[in-house]
């Protein structure tokens, strides 16, 4: 089994987006746009809407009716201002900080974000929301969504996982020069049989993780997602080093926690049943070799109360997905079983 600890991505490790977070100057059907320029259109309650010019003397073309001339890049919320007043439901963005607000009163003027009675925080920007490991919140952007990461130290893994795309292309580069590329189709389907092949959906793989990347000081990673659909969705992205941590035994345990709650009545009949979140929770016994326990033991303090990507299979393995928890350890015991080999007893649950 192995292990990513994430880096955590920072304003200046994030160099490209192509997935609006401040929105450009609202647009001016008066003047005339060059290839590539940008502007925005304001919706309701906050919401904002930004589009690329897609030709040279683009005058009088509104950019939500004309595909032709404009290119839409995604959805934002307005930038906050202690000057402005907010209705209740209004959204309003962090762009230093990167968290999304709405306003839970009328009147809504002059009170700082960090006011809980006036602002509710509901979840990173869409820009960041890919890159929060402690919710499931999705970045969702048209196709193609294209990030640039530059760590500034080694990292040699990634993981993508919650996503819905049809193609992901990887691309590392030092110096200016490509040190690795990959290109990976995402589209599956499972067929079992002459009537699966003939009428069985087509679907998409939701995760992968690669491990192989050079691990250069330098390295400037490229990530573009594809979908057929119009719109790409993923929740995290991760990147860092990776770990091995032992060889898992047989029959390791995949369970979770529900948290859906049911009443009854006196009769033992079902009076309400309210749907929440399973989150799903991995049991495994580890073999690892004398030789590697401490620096195991060193790791598992480095991740103590920490999120990270824990894996054992690759993504053509049927149980790959499995065995693939984005999460934290809730137990991790050492057992010195052997004179040369000692198991690891590991609980691993999801966020």
């Amino acid at each position: 089994m192995s292990v990513i600890v994430p880096l955590e991505i920072t304003d200046a490790i994030l160099t490209y987006s192509s997935v609006p977070e401040v929105a450009s100057p609202a647009y001016d059907p008066g003047a005339t746009y060059a290839v590539d320029a940008t502007a925005s259109v304001a919706g309701t309650l906050g919401l904002i809407s930004e589009y690329q010019s897609l030709q040279a003397a683009n005058n009088g073309h509104a950019p939500a009716s004309s595909p032709t001339w404009w290119k839409w890049l995604g959805d934002t919320y307005q930038v906050y201002s202690g000057a402005a007043t907010y209705v209740v439901g209004e959204r309003v963005i962090d762009p230093v900080a990167h968290w999304a607000y709405e306003s839970k009163s009328a009147g809504n003027i002059g009170n700082a974000l960090t006011d809980d009675v006036h602002w509710l925080r509901i979840g990173r920007t869409n820009r960041w929301a890919m890159f929060y490991l402690q919710t499931d919140q999705r970045t969702i952007a048209p196709s193609p969504l294209t990030i640039v990461l530059t760590a500034g130290e080694r990292i040699d893994a990634l993981a993508l996982r919650r996503m819905v795309a049809n193609a992901v292309e990887i691309t590392e580069t030092s110096s200016g020069d490509t040190v690795f590329s990959e290109s990976i189709n995402l589209n599956t389907r499972e067929v079992f049989g002459y009537y699966d092949y003939c009428f069985a959906p087509f679907s998409t793989k939701p995760a992968i993780v690669r491990d192989n990347l050079p691990p250069y000081t330098n390295g400037v990673i490229t990530i573009t997602l594809t979908a057929t659909s119009g719109l790409v969705e993923v929740t995290p992205c991760v990147i860092g080093r990776h770990y091995y941590i032992g060889d898992i035994e047989y029959s390791p345990k995949i369970g979770g926690k529900n948290y859906s709650t049911v009443s009854r009545h006196f009769d033992g009949s079902i009076n309400e049943m309210t749907p929440r979140l399973e989150i799903p929770e991995t049991r495994q016994t580890l073999v690892l070799k004398k030789n590697r326990v401490n620096s195991v033991k060193k790791l598992k303090s480095q991740l103590n109360g920490k999120i990270a990507v824990w894996y054992w299979l690759t993504d053509t393995d049927g149980y790959f997905d499995l065995l693939l928890v984005d999460g934290f350890w809730t137990s991790f015991e050492f057992d010195l079983a052997y004179p040369e080999h000692a198991k690891i007893n590991l609980t691993v649950e999801e966020i």
